[in-house]
């Protein structure tokens, strides 16, 4: 392996999920207690505070683990909008420049005319090839025809962020979708139709400790590594 390559696979390495909240019934206890104290905290966002508010808690905790990143930096970036969980488009760059998959830091080159539809970002940035990895361009004319102008006043105040924070998603989204595992940006999310409504809380102390795997695992053949909840379970 040359050592590009090698720098590649040290970065892919550090991401690896060491822990996963619904693997199994000792895992999802030890995630309980976990989010307890994290619930119990007047530190983490008001979404996550409260008793009512635990399995929000467990829902972060999933979402760290997989992510590779501490607790506390995924509530503090995560948003719920319209009942989806979305990331900042600050936080989708700053996941990309952290990394480790490419030399260098996102950066933005300028196209079109400032003022005009043309006015847009490409983000790209260098692999340790010396390759230039590119994403889609993102303009002005996009974003008013695709009705992200109309729905968020932030591309009237501020384009030239917005144009920034969308073309460093969609080059995430392009060039490495594992970093979010799919999840959209608040921005994105926030130009939807759907109306906004709250995460379904479930009540994780009523499932007991020796059914937790039946209730987590029910109907899903070789399951071990991939557990779902089905809230009707409860």
């Amino acid at each position: 392996m040359d050592n590009n390559n090698q720098k590649i696979a040290l970065a892919n390495q550090d991401r690896e999920v060491g822990f996963s909240v619904f693997s199994n019934s000792e895992n999802f206890e030890l995630a309980k207690q976990m989010a307890k104290c994290l619930n119990s905290s007047t530190l983490v966002p008001a979404a996550y505070q409260g008793a009512d508010k635990l399995s929000n808690c467990m829902i972060a905790l999933d979402v760290s683990a997989r992510l590779g990143l501490a607790p506390l930096v995924v509530m503090q970036s995560l948003y719920i909008v319209k009942g989806i969980p979305s990331f900042s488009g600050q936080f989708i760059i700053a996941l990309v420049n952290s990394s480790g998959l490419y030399k260098t830091r996102l950066k933005f080159e300028q196209i079109g005319e400032y003022g005009k539809d043309s006015f847009g970002y490409i983000a790209y940035a260098y692999d340790f090839n010396g390759d230039k990895i590119t994403g889609p361009a993102v303009t002005m004319e996009m974003a008013k025809k695709e009705g992200w102008f109309d729905k968020n006043p932030k591309w009237k105040n501020m384009p030239d962020l917005m144009l920034r924070y969308r073309s460093g998603a969609f080059f995430q989204r392009s060039n490495c979708p594992e970093l979010t595992f799919g999840i959209y940006t608040k921005e994105e999310v926030d130009e939807l139709d759907d109306k906004a409504q709250d995460l379904q809380t479930i009540d994780i102390d009523a499932i007991p400790v020796e059914n937790s795997d039946d209730v987590i695992f029910k109907d899903i053949p070789n399951s071990e590594n991939n557990a779902v909840i089905n809230n009707d379970d409860f």
